[in-house]
């Protein structure tokens, strides 16, 4: 085999290497970003224009849940689910009230660092 061969296969193999520790660091990886997707014990409430501060307070005690934050612009509430409850039930439950306009996980986003041309 001569230079030009050798330094092909060289390049080769550690492309696929690369592409391979890629795929599976994805792989592997993507369980538990999937599980970690949202914040735990939290969620976030929307409510339909014509209901009033008493029957918004009114829900959340009655989910025993607590108002960490709420976004006046966006007219969210950031709610603490009670112990105990899953994210998934807190959501059913807000959602089968008809004050209820959405509610969901409090999603945690990630910025993705912008790559370069230069980058694999």
């Amino acid at each position: 085999m001569n230079g030009n061969n050798k330094c092909m296969l060289t390049r080769i193999s550690l492309t696929l290497f690369v592409l391979c520790f890629v795929l599976f660091q994805d792989a592997c990886c993507s369980q538990s970003a999937q599980e970690q997707s949202y914040v735990p014990g939290q969620i976030l409430v929307t409510f339909h224009e014509d209901v009033s501060q008493e029957e918004v307070q009114a829900l959340h005690d009655r989910l025993s849940s607590t108002i960490l934050n709420h976004f006046q612009k966006l007219n969210i509430d950031l709610v603490k689910i009670k112990s105990g409850l899953s994210v998934e039930e807190a959501i059913r439950l807000y959602q089968e009230d008809p004050h209820v306009a959405y509610a969901e996980p409090n999603y945690i986003r990630r910025i993705q660092p912008k790559k370069s041309a230069d980058t694999p």
